[in-house]
């Protein structure tokens, strides 16, 4: 019985989810890399089998805040509320 459902679930697969299965182990860069896909069809992949309940997927949002032009300038130089008192 349980080879009959390890049967579907192979034919049920798409060609990235197929060419992911390999690198499941490793990092989301070094899929992306060694899978020759990009990373947006990476992502896909690893949803679809995670939808299909072949794998368990765990994020991590990190918030990335970058400095700009006047960012720095302040910085460098102080606030201009600072720098008028």
């Amino acid at each position: 019985m349980e080879s009959k459902n390890i049967e579907k679930i192979k034919e049920s697969l798409s060609n990235h989810e197929v060419q992911i299965l390999p690198y499941l182990d490793e990092s989301f860069e070094q899929i992306c890399k060694k899978s020759g896909l990009d990373e947006t069809s990476v992502l896909r992949a690893l949803r679809y089998l995670a939808n299909k309940k072949i794998i368990d997927l765990d994020f991590l949002k990190k918030k990335v805040v970058e400095v700009g032009v006047n960012g720095a300038l302040y910085k460098k130089r102080g606030l201009p509320e600072r720098r008028l008192l």
